[in-house]
């Protein structure tokens, strides 16, 4: 887990926490703080919740990235 702010503007619309922290591969939700809804998370749901952020966390590297390389999207 890490905290959105660390990517800059590239973090702000990736999935996290209420407390801002973005899930990893392995993380459980408790591991991330605070939600903005029931913390009852369902494993499934939780599963493809941590696979959405881990693909968003890679295209936000990415975008990240092209940025620093000059040809930001």
């Amino acid at each position: 887990m890490f905290h959105k702010s660390f990517m800059g503007r590239f973090g702000d619309a990736l999935p996290c926490s209420a407390n801002g922290y973005v899930p990893e591969k392995g993380d459980a939700p408790e591991d991330c703080g605070h939600w903005d809804r029931n913390d009852n998370w369902d494993l499934d749901e939780w599963d493809a919740f941590v696979k959405a952020a881990v693909k968003a966390t890679e295209d936000a590297v990415a975008d990240l990235e092209a940025w620093r390389n000059g040809s930001a999207p």
